[in-house]
């Protein structure tokens, strides 16, 4: 239901008892109760602004998207997300996918791991989308206490879609971490700093996990200095990846050139026949005998 006044739109859904999908572009108050739809999508100016459309809501869903046409503070984003429990955000939740059109480059506007809090009790949870959201402000502890409250996930993808001045706290050790907690993961995005992978534990095949499910890798603005290093690294533990893609560009997009040329390097060296050069650049000295 596109714009649909409220009185109509309520009508309308209270008319349809056996309802899976719903859509919506609204952002004016109504009364709706369902059984668990499939899909719940509802547009609207500001995620305040659906939560005070759903105050009078129960809607369970299996899939929820949201979309904003602007972001909100990170903790305007906690508190409401907090109030949307047992409205639309209730058990059995296996997709959330909040997405926004523009978010202001502000520490104010980086998540952290209270914005998460609110949906860390849905470990039915398989697909968690914050693409558009600045995560500079998780680190490898937050980000471990996050996807082990997700065990079945199976996409994941954070603070990859736009550039930020705010540099990822997030390191390779955050990276695995998910790796080793999400056994399940088949789709992975996610910005964090790649300057300096622990190459020692990479010549020990088996030391780290390996997922040969994730074949795209979406970095974001993920910093990188040594392509070979971090290639022996990937290499090991993602042996089937073919594609990494980083942010689309924008304002923030400081350097983009620069980066996706080094992940592009990333790409080539893992290739079979390139492997072995990487090895040679990397000057890799194993830790244990």
């Amino acid at each position: 239901m596109h714009q649909a006044p409220p009185q109509v739109a309520e009508l309308a859904l209270r008319g349809l008892l056996h309802l899976q999908e719903v859509s919506l572009i609204a952002d004016k108050a109504f009364r709706f109760r369902t059984s668990t739809l499939d899909i719940l999508r509802i547009q609207s100016s500001t995620l305040t602004s659906t939560r005070n459309m759903v105050e009078q809501w129960f809607a369970p869903c299996k899939q929820l998207h949201l979309i904003s046409t602007t972001a909100e503070t990170a903790r305007v984003t906690e508190r409401v997300l907090c109030e949307l429990n047992n409205r639309i955000l209730c058990d059995g939740l296996e997709e959330f996918r909040y997405n926004t059109i523009h978010v202001a480059d502000s520490i104010d506007y980086a998540i952290s791991l209270h914005t998460f809090t609110p949906l860390m009790p849905f470990s039915s949870l398989k697909i968690v989308d914050l693409a558009a959201f600045c995560t500079s402000l998780l680190d490898d502890n937050a980000l471990g206490s996050i996807v082990n409250s997700w065990p079945r996930l199976e996409e994941l993808y954070l603070g990859i879609k736009f550039g930020s001045r705010i540099a990822p706290k997030i390191t390779f050790q955050g990276f695995l971490t998910v790796l080793s907690s999400c056994l399940n993961l088949r789709e992975f995005g996610l910005a964090f700093d790649a300057t300096t992978p622990d190459l020692p534990i990479a010549e020990k095949p088996g030391g780290w996990v390996c997922n040969t499910n994730i074949t795209t890798l979406h970095v974001g603005f993920s910093p990188i200095e040594q392509p070979p290093q971090v290639a022996v690294v990937l290499s090991v533990i993602l042996p089937c990846l073919t594609e990494i893609n980083v942010e689309h560009y924008d304002a923030n997009s400081r350097n983009r050139g620069a980066r996706e040329a080094k992940w592009a390097e990333v790409l080539k060296y893992i290739s079979f026949s390139n492997l072995e050069e990487a090895r040679g650049f990397a000057c890799l000295k194993p830790r244990f005998q």
